[in-house]
Protein backbone atom coordinates (compact mmCIF):
# COMPACT_ATOMS: atom_id res chain seq x y z
CA UNK A 1 0.00 0.00 0.00
CA UNK A 2 1.25 3.53 -0.55
CA UNK A 3 -0.21 6.96 0.51
CA UNK A 4 0.58 9.63 -1.30
CA UNK A 5 -0.21 13.55 -0.64
CA UNK A 6 -1.11 15.33 -3.72
CA UNK A 7 -0.29 19.43 -3.93
CA UNK A 8 -1.63 21.35 -6.73
CA UNK A 9 -4.37 23.45 -7.95
CA UNK A 10 -8.37 22.08 -7.40
CA UNK A 11 -8.02 20.91 -11.34
CA UNK A 12 -4.39 19.61 -11.13
CA UNK A 13 -5.68 17.25 -7.91
CA UNK A 14 -8.76 16.48 -9.60
CA UNK A 15 -6.97 15.55 -13.17
CA UNK A 16 -4.54 12.78 -10.92
CA UNK A 17 -7.25 11.65 -9.00
CA UNK A 18 -9.10 10.95 -12.57
CA UNK A 19 -5.79 9.22 -13.63
CA UNK A 20 -5.75 6.71 -10.68
CA UNK A 21 -8.96 6.12 -10.87
CA UNK A 22 -8.86 4.99 -14.69
CA UNK A 23 -5.60 3.40 -14.77
CA UNK A 24 -6.16 -0.80 -14.85
CA UNK A 25 -3.33 -1.90 -12.25
CA UNK A 26 -4.08 0.72 -9.48
CA UNK A 27 -6.94 0.48 -6.50
CA UNK A 28 -7.54 3.33 -4.48
CA UNK A 29 -8.22 2.30 -1.03
CA UNK A 30 -9.09 5.84 0.90
CA UNK A 31 -9.10 9.42 -0.72
CA UNK A 32 -9.55 12.66 1.35
CA UNK A 33 -11.49 15.66 0.43
CA UNK A 34 -9.68 19.07 -0.77
CA UNK A 35 -7.55 20.92 2.20
CA UNK A 36 -6.48 24.49 1.14
CA UNK A 37 -2.70 25.22 2.04
CA UNK A 38 -2.40 28.13 4.33
CA UNK A 39 1.04 28.75 3.58
CA UNK A 40 1.44 29.38 0.41
CA UNK A 41 -0.82 30.88 -2.86
CA UNK A 42 -4.76 30.72 -2.28
CA UNK A 43 -4.90 28.35 -5.30
CA UNK A 44 -2.68 25.80 -3.95
CA UNK A 45 -4.78 22.34 -2.29
CA UNK A 46 -3.83 19.18 -0.79
CA UNK A 47 -5.18 15.36 -1.03
CA UNK A 48 -4.26 12.18 0.01
CA UNK A 49 -4.73 8.76 -1.11
CA UNK A 50 -3.88 5.13 -0.32
CA UNK A 51 -3.33 3.32 -2.99
CA UNK A 52 -3.01 -0.54 -3.92
CA UNK A 53 -1.70 -2.84 -6.87
CA UNK A 54 -4.97 -4.63 -8.22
Amino acid sequence: MLKIRLMGTKNEIEWFEKIMQEHPDIEILKKSELYQNNREADECYRSYAEVKEK
